[in-house]
């Protein structure tokens, strides 16, 4: 990336002490919803009372409520029990965007190709609450800003490109007056011809040898979230957005391609 797009970016990673509480809190969020799925499986309430009880007392212990964004107060703030499928499904996702601050920070070696998602073997044991948080911070290690930016722009095309799946699968026309497959191909040919993506991917990306185009529903699906997770997850990390609230916009570097 040259110096004047850098300075257009403005990127500067956040310190420390604000990654931990982010990752903390976005732990707690996706434990929250696993504790949804349980409870309206009815799967051991007594049992899952209690987990929910230790999960407060930490949070209590850490004093982390107030680190938590404004729309996860709302949802934290809700009797167990009570969030509602959406919800639960929304928070769910946030641990592809959990996994990615994981590997911004070295606590993750690698982060997944497209259209899959953080192995939970893995992600699991580096989502495991701290007995310290700042004892946690002092652990980090931020990557090099040039390794940060390219995973940025890795990820935003990646994102870029399941959206225009949606758009076309939805009928949507594409702006510039041509058709979204010559769009999409001439976005990846530029790709591959900056290093962005592997040569393989010339007319379009792939999921397990698939073009996106001719995955199922289902795949294509994930391929979005866990981009947009990843994206929002890069974007604040590198003080793109000013708050985790703030509605994601579609990575125009991508776009223009």
């Amino acid at each position: 990336m040259s110096e004047e797009e850098n300075d257009e970016r403005r990127i500067e990673v956040r310190d420390k002490g604000q990654v931990a509480g982010r990752i903390a809190c976005l732990s707690v969020l996706v434990i929250r919803s696993q504790f949804e799925t349980h409870w309206r499986l009815e799967n051991d309430r007594p049992g899952l009372v209690m987990q929910y009880r230790k999960l407060d007392q930490w949070l209590a212990m850490q004093k982390l409520f107030d680190t938590f964004s404004p729309e996860e107060k709302l949802l934290m703030g809700k009797p167990p029990g009570t969030w509602t499928e959406d919800e639960t499904t929304w928070m769910h996702w946030r641990s592809e965007a959990c996994g990615m601050l994981l590997w911004a920070v070295q606590k993750l070696r690698d982060f997944p190709a497209f259209g899959k998602r953080f192995p939970p073997q893995l992600l699991g044991p580096a989502m495991s609450l701290p007995a310290s948080l700042t004892q946690y911070a002092d652990s980090l290690e931020p990557r090099p800003i040039e390794e940060l930016e390219d995973a940025m722009d890795l990820v935003g095309f990646r994102l870029w490109r399941a959206r225009t799946e949606v758009m076309s699968r939805q009928g949507m026309p594409v702006q510039n007056g041509t058709d979204h497959e010559s769009n999409v191909a001439r976005a990846c040919a530029q790709a591959v011809r900056i290093g962005l993506i592997d040569p393989d991917e010339e007319t379009d990306l792939k999921i397990d040898g698939v073009y996106l185009c001719d995955v199922d529903t289902q795949t294509y699906a994930t391929a979005a979230s866990t981009s947009q997770e990843r994206h929002l997850a890069l974007s604040w990390l590198c003080g793109l957005r000013s708050e985790w609230d703030e509605p994601q916009q579609p990575p125009e570097e991508a776009m223009e391609v």
